[in-house]
């Protein structure tokens, strides 16, 4: 193996924290899953010169199982943290300043970093880490696979948590975290529908009439008319309905597929 290349098992958020603090311009991190406590220690430890570009998955049933954490998202963005989701994102990527890449199992959580067994590989290699980086760049840039998370996508959601019911925990001893979390929104459509409003609360309510867990655009387009008679003065009702599906989607309540179809994640 070369010197450049080394096995890394955890625990290993010290040595993490370290290549944080090392970092003067910009730190990049893909986790589908993220905990308040991780978040706040990296953020206290990030040199001010540094940037963090976050990549996360954001769906409204992690957190309300508590697989992630709305506030860490939050604590993210106020300290000037760019935030981006990729609803299909399952690698964990930690880039330090184009030095360092770590490619690992471990999520930025404290039981990826701290708790669990997890492996991975640390690499110094300046051409691999400078290809690893861009392959992020692309990605965290691309609006087709990405989407920006703003406070407004945060607040929307803890709204719709806080109208959900409280979640009922069972103990399972042998869990893993991130061991094939389920993403579909446990409550339901309820919870969704008393945080939403407008052209928002009445595209989600023509999906909730739709059969099934997936849907095509087409599908949503044949509510046209009922749309049309509840807001006689919009024109352009098809936009309006190919808007609020990217909105539903940004929030964690829907999710591409790809070639004009949806899946409901509630």
């Amino acid at each position: 193996m070369s010197p450049n290349i080394s096995r890394i098992t955890g625990p290993f958020f010290s040595e993490l924290l370290g290549w944080v603090r090392e970092s003067t311009d910009t730190i990049r991190i893909a986790s589908p899953f993220v905990k308040e406590g991780v978040v706040r220690e990296v953020i206290q430890t990030k040199p001010g010169s540094a940037r963090l570009r976050y990549l996360n998955s954001f769906k409204l049933q992690y957190f309300y199982s508590g697989a992630s954490d709305i506030a860490a998202i939050s604590a993210l963005l106020d300290a000037g943290s760019e935030v981006r989701s990729m609803q299909r994102l399952h690698a964990k990527l930690y880039i330090f300043d184009e030095s360092r890449a770590l490619i690992t199992s471990a999520n930025l959580t404290r039981g990826g970093l701290i708790s669990n067994y997890e492996y991975g590989v640390l690499i110094s290699e300046t051409p691999l880490v400078r290809a690893i980086t861009d392959d992020f760049d692309q990605l965290f840039a691309s609006d087709e696979e990405t989407s920006t998370i703003t406070k407004e996508h945060v607040e929307q959601a803890s709204t719709i948590l806080q109208s959900a019911p409280p979640k009922v925990t069972v103990q399972f001893p042998t869990a893993v975290e991130g061991a094939e979390t389920p993403d579909t929104f446990a409550p339901g459509s309820a919870p969704i529908e008393a945080g939403l409003s407008g052209w928002k609360l009445s595209v989600f309510q023509s999906l909730v009439q739709i059969p099934g867990s997936e849907f095509s655009l087409d599908d949503a387009y044949r509510f046209e008319s009922d749309l049309q008679a509840k807001y006689p003065q919009n024109r352009f009702v098809r936009d309006k309905i190919r808007q609020q599906l990217q909105y539903l989607r940004d929030h964690g309540i829907l999710e591409f597929l790809g070639n004009g179809h949806y899946r409901k994640l509630w």
